[in-house]
Formats: C-alpha cells, sequence, structure tokens
C-alpha cells in the first residue's frame, strides 16, 4: 500500500473541477489524497506497481536500499542511456537520477522528458508561492523555494522550513510518480536496467565499474531548457531519508533552542 502525502495546495476544486490556476495539459500536478504527514514518501511507492509487473524487486525494500539505487544512477550509471549532458558552452550537467525510468527511448528522447519534468517543478513552485501570498503564514516565496532545491538553504522560521521542505518533497513524490508513466511503456528495458542497476548496489554501496557509456552527447543550448533540466537534477537530493533527517534536524535544533 502506498504511503500518501497530501499536498498542502489543492490542485482541484471540492467538485472535481479545475483550480483558477491551471497548467499545460499533462503535467497538472497530482492530487494525493490522505492524511496530512511530514515528509517520509520519497523514491518511492509510486513506482511499486512496476516491481510487480517485472517481479524485478520485492516491493517491500528498504526505502535506503531505493535511494542508494536513485543515486547510483545519479552519480554515473545514466550514462548507459544519455551518455554526456552539456550545456551551452559545453560543461558537463549532473544527471538527474531519474534517466531509468525513460529506458527505451533515445539519449535525446531521455534528456526531453526531463525537461518536461522539470518545467513541471517550476510551475509547481510558482503555483505554491501564490498560494503563500495569499492564503499562507510566515508565506514562503518561489524564490526561497528554488534557493532551498540549489543550495539547502531555507526560511530561518520554523514553519517556513518545514512547509519548504514538505511542498519540495511532494512535488519530487509528483515527479517520480510522472517518469514511472514512460516506465509503463518501456517495461522490459526499465526491467532490464533497474535489475543492473540493484545489482550495482548489492554489497551495500555504489559500484558502477561496469558502466557501460553511451556516445552520445546531448547539448542544452535553450536557457529556459536548462534552467528546467537543473531543476531535475536538483529534486532528487529531496528524497524521503534526507527530508527526514533535515525534519529531525530542525526540531532539534528548535528544542535546543527552547
Amino acid at each position: 500500500m502506498s504511503v500518501v502525502l497530501e499536498r498542502i495546495l489543492p490542485r482541484r476544486s471540492p467538485d472535481g473541477g479545475s483550480t483558477n490556476l491551471p497548467l499545460r495539459s499533462g503535467y497538472e500536478p497530482t492530487l494525493h489524497r490522505g492524511p496530512r504527514q511530514l515528509p517520509g514518501v520519497g523514491f518511492v511507492e509510486d513506482t511499486s506497481a512496476l516491481d510487480e509487473d517485472t517481479s524485478v524487486l520485492d516491493t517491500k525494500e528498504s526505502i535506503e536500499r531505493k535511494s542508494l539505487a536513485f543515486n547510483a544512477v545519479r552519480k554515473g550509471r545514466a550514462a548507459e542511456l544519455v551518455g554526456t549532458v552539456v550545456g551551452p558552452q559545453g560543461e558537463l550537467l549532473d544527471y538527474t537520477g531519474l534517466e531509468g525510468y525513460h529506458a527505451g527511448l533515445s539519449p535525446q528522447e531521455i534528456v526531453d522528458e526531463e525537461i518536461k519534468l522539470g518545467e513541471y517543478i517550476i510551475r509547481a513552485f510558482h503555483i505554491f508561492a501564490r498560494h503563500e501570498a495569499s492564503h499562507g503564514v510566515s508565506p514562503v516565496t518561489f524564490e526561497q523555494l528554488k534557493t532551498a532545491l540549489f543550495k539547502r538553504e531555507y526560511p530561518p522560521s520554523h514553519v517556513g522550513r518545514n512547509k519548504v521542505l514538505i511542498e519540495i518533497d511532494s512535488i519530487f513524490k509528483d515527479v517520480l510518480s510522472r517518469a514511472g508513466a514512460t516506465a509503463f511503456r518501456h517495461l522490459r528495458e526499465y526491467a532490464s536496467f533497474k535489475r543492473r542497476t540493484y545489482t550495482s548496489i548489492a554489497n551495500g554501496y555504489i559500484d558502477n565499474s561496469d558502466i557501460v557509456p553511451n556516445p552520445a552527447r546531448i547539448s542544452i543550448d535553450d536557457k529556459q531548457k536548462l534552467e528546467a533540466y537543473l531543476f531535475a537534477t536538483k529534486i532528487g537530493y529531496f528524497g524521503r531519508k534526507y527530508v527526514r533527517d533535515e525534519i529531525e534536524a530542525a526540531k532539534a535544533a528548535k528544542a535546543a533552542a527552547a
């Protein structure tokens, strides 16, 4: 059973209609119904159905193991699928860690999908910031969300810090759901890549020594697409374990100051 985290900002009205802040079709934020909780959903239960369909792994595997697999992809295994991703000046760009969900697509198609996910993150940040400006206590701004994502620096208030962490974690859960939908269209390729990834962390640490990089070199020259891609590369820092640790650290700091 999936753990769910209710969005702070509802994406649909109670009667099921759209809100007055519509997004482009195909990238509307997902409404996760259920009791509000602190972050703890991470890497995740959203794609458990894929595990069942492909018989790759036990769906009850630890969240830490899923996090390790995610980082194995982000820190190098993605090269098997996309090769090298560079910016307009030829600078090397990080991988997102989401590449495996798009196994079966061409390197360019994979990067294009990740740019779309980054565009979704940016829109979701703007919508949340607008809601906060109108209704929030200690409202969180778009720039504060972006600063937290890129620099891991948070609003000074305990309330603001927690709202940022909860919102980013919830958006990351949406991103995983969207990326996972691609895997359903290429289950065989996804299962093969996933199996190799989990084999590489079988000893409890990342071993990417067996990687055979794709020779592709994908360049992102458009400024807006580059920004979107960079957002996608950062969202993975906020997986379950990281956010859980951050929340606990914030609680400890508050208790110490009391």
